[in-house]
This record gives C-alpha cells, sequence and structure tokens, in this order.
C-alpha cells in the first residue's frame, strides 16, 4: 500500500489490531528513517502486544519522548515508510 505523506496536522497514524502481525517492520523502518540503525528505540511508533488479553495496540510518538524520536511524517522520504512497508497494510492514516 503506497501512502501519500500528509501535511495535515491533524494527521493521526492508526492500526488496525486485527491485520497486525506483531512483525515489528513499521518500527524498524522508522528508526532507521530517524537514525539509520535498526533500534526500536529510536522509532516513533511502538507496537504493545498484550499476549494475556490477545490484544495489540499503537502508540505514536507525535512530541520526543525519553529516547523515541517524533514522527515527522518520514519528512524527507517519498512515502511514510511504516505503512508502506506493513505486509499486512495493518497501519493507515486518518
Amino acid at each position: 500500500m503506497a501512502t501519500n505523506i500528509s501535511t495535515n496536522d491533524g494527521f493521526t497514524l492508526k492500526i488496525n489490531p486485527v491485520k497486525c502481525l506483531g512483525c515489528l517492520a513499521c518500527v524498524m523502518v522508522c528508526s532507521f528513517h530517524h537514525t539509520k540503525m535498526l533500534n526500536p528505540y529510536y522509532s516513533s511508533i511502538e507496537i504493545l502486544r498484550d499476549d494475556d488479553n490477545a490484544t495489540i495496540r499503537l502508540k505514536h510518538y507525535k512530541v520526543k519522548e525519553n529516547m523515541h524520536y517524533a514522527c515527522d511524517r518520514c519528512q524527507g522520504e517519498k512515502r511514510v515508510l511504516c505503512i508502506d512497508i506493513c505486509p499486512t497494510e495493518a497501519l493507515y492514516i486518518k
């Protein structure tokens, strides 16, 4: 799924937990965008799995928090990378 980068201030990244595999490809590509390293602590998103309740949810950092970078909508890239890399199209912009 190729999604154009939004310039709307209301940019919100969402996840369809039914489609998400929990593979973390989105997290890794985001950290690589920011630092050129594959380190989930530098990503603007987290995939939070609760295996006890069989749920998956997304945490989207819009401001820098600890080591997590603020989401910049993949500034300098042609696409929003986390959406493009998702093998099940679980991520989307709302």
